[in-house]
């Protein structure tokens, strides 16, 4: 603090919650977006549409492979 080499830790707390109270979670700072780092938050009106990508997605995949086993297997049957 001001250069002194220690710091006592109530000192040390007082200093730190001086500095950056504003920014803790729940801050105005918080609530605009700004502790991301990124500027400011864009609210989507609706999130729920990007997670059934991800789900329909890994269901395609799963489709797939099993589409690949069952022929695999079949071949591997009929010749």
């Amino acid at each position: 603090m001001n250069g002194q080499p220690s710091v006592s830790l109530s000192d040390y707390q007082k200093m730190v919650k001086s500095r950056y109270a504003d920014k803790l979670p729940g801050s105005e700072y918080d609530n605009k977006g700004m502790s991301s780092g990124y500027g400011t938050a864009k609210k989507t009106p609706d999130a729920s549409h990007s997670t059934p990508l991800p789900l329909g997605g890994s269901s395609a995949a799963l489709a797939l492979a099993g589409a690949g086993f069952v022929l695999r297997r079949r071949r591997s049957t009929t010749g």
